[in-house]
């Protein structure tokens, strides 16, 4: 089972890629982007270019007997891709198929990868592939109970990222999008409210750290946070039930949203000027600013906000210092 520490790695990486101003378009995409848990595999060059068949042509002279996890990784995405594009369904399955066994747990993004989308049509065996990553999900964090609920806060999640410019299961090729991420985000926010209702929050022990971790960020997405989740999710909090970092985070967001000031400086804002974004973020106005690396530590922060904001090319208003 994963430790607390791993997922506060993960919740870092979610802090540095939605505390940012909305409007702002993102680039997305490097060799492998590694979000903890998920790595999206480069495209190789000619499926850039639709040559699909040189694409498969190549592809055995990339496996040797040697041949790294990554590079096998890598070919079996690309082979998948190839055929679902020529629309050889039996090869395509094959390879992706052999993609999500070589690594289930890195392999959420295909749930929304556009490149895939003909397979959906499949359903059972579009089926048999979702389910392999869903039973690695639940066996990776040890879920016994409430599984099924676990599973929808999970696919919730992979939603919850799909048009979050630099996600780890953003769909490729589509650009950072707020009118369709914002209708995910309501259908999201819907479905939460009816599992709060029925379960209460799903916290760390009804539904594992991942889980958990998901409907914060949904709740986190909805505009404004609505006081009745945020109590809610207070409570969860001082039970002990949810993670420090998180609570931390959707309270200074939910501070912000009713016009006061954060407290553990989470959220920067990107200022538009004479028509231009201002290339660098500036931190948020800061409740009591003096005494927030004391509050920082108190939820777990290993790092001052002077390493944070140096670190995430952030500002922070030397007015801030004045208090």
């Amino acid at each position: 089972m994963k430790t607390k520490a791993y997922y506060y790695l993960i919740l870092i990486f979610v802090l540095i890629i939605t505390n940012l101003c909305f409007s702002q378009e993102k680039k997305t995409y490097a060799y492998y982007v590694n979000a903890g848990y998920s790595v999206y595999p480069r495209e190789d060059s000619f499926i850039k270019k639709e040559l699909y068949r040189e694409c498969i042509n190549k592809m055995p002279e990339r496996l040797p007997g040697d041949t790294s996890y990554y590079e096998r990784y890598e070919v079996y995405y690309n082979l998948a891709l190839c055929y679902t594009k020529l629309g050889e369904i039996d090869s395509a399955f094959y390879y992706l198929r052999q993609f999500v066994l070589i690594n289930p747990y890195k392999n959420d993004f295909v749930y929304v990868h556009l490149g895939f989308d003909t397979l959906h049509t499949y359903k059972s065996r579009w089926d048999a592939i979702t389910d392999t990553i869903e039973k690695e999900y639940l066996q990776r964090d040890s879920i016994t109970q409430n599984q099924a609920l676990a599973v929808e806060l999970f696919r919730m999640g992979i939603y919850d990222q799909q048009y979050r410019g630099m996600s780890y299961v953003s769909v490729k090729g589509t650009k950072f999008n707020w009118g369709l991420q914002a209708k995910i985000d309501k259908q999201n926010m819907k479905k939460l409210r009816k599992i709060v209702k029925q379960h209460g929050w799903p916290t760390i022990s009804k539904v594992g750290v991942a889980a958990s971790m998901n409907a914060f960020l949904i709740l986190q997405h909805d505009f404004p946070i609505r006081k009745k989740y945020y109590k809610i999710y207070s409570e969860a909090f001082r039970q002990k039930d949810v993670l420090s970092g998180s609570y931390a985070m959707l309270t200074d967001r939910y501070l912000l949203q009713h016009k006061k000031k954060q407290l553990y400086g989470t959220q920067s804002v990107r200022h538009l000027i004479n028509g231009k974004w201002e290339e660098q973020t500036t931190l948020s106005p800061v409740e009591d600013f003096k005494n927030i690396n004391q509050r920082r530590k108190e939820m777990g922060y290993s790092t001052t906000i002077e390493e944070y904001c140096k670190e995430n090319n952030i500002r922070i208003p030397e007015e801030y210092y004045n208090e």
